[in-house]
């Protein structure tokens, strides 16, 4: 079962990202894949850095590229060529 695990992980490019909240500070880091898409990464990172409360709305978080937070992602990391 272990192999199995190792083969999957290693069919599909995995790399980490920074999640920041720059209004407090916070920041983490998180190993994603091209297939989680923008909301799920809001989602773990929210509960990654306490802001999981369920009085907050996933909508009220962005994703921006750090070079560009004019425009906020949407879709998979695969479709915003990450």
């Amino acid at each position: 079962a272990v192999r199995g695990s190792r083969v999957v992980l290693a069919a599909e490019k995995r790399f980490e990202v920074f999640v920041t909240n720059p209004s407090v500070g916070a920041r983490t880091r998180m190993m994603i894949s091209p297939s989680m898409t923008c909301a799920e990464i809001v989602e773990r990172g929210r509960k990654e850095l306490g802001f999981d409360q369920p009085w907050i709305k996933n909508e009220d978080f962005k994703l921006y590229k750090a070079e560009d937070e004019s425009t906020p992602l949407k879709g998979s990391v695969a479709d915003n060529e990450m």
